[in-house]
């Protein structure tokens, strides 16, 4: 019953904010198998969406690692 499209970017969201560099940043998810295929795609579609550059451009998603 779960909204697998909310799920997949509230991770992808939760992985990424502050570069994945905070102790608060999702590491693990846990996914039933039922819905983990569906999940899977989502989640990769997410990641692969995300715009990787300078933080200070329009529409970065993730700047920098700091080391």
């Amino acid at each position: 019953s779960a909204d697998l499209d909310l799920a997949a970017r509230t991770a992808v969201t939760a992985r990424i904010q502050n570069a994945g560099q905070s102790c608060i940043c999702a590491k693990r998810m846990i996914v039933h198998a039922d819905v983990y295929d569906a999940f899977l795609d989502r989640f990769e579609a997410g990641m692969k969406a995300v715009k990787i550059g300078d933080p200070m451009e329009q529409g970065t998603g993730m700047g920098p690692l700091s080391s």
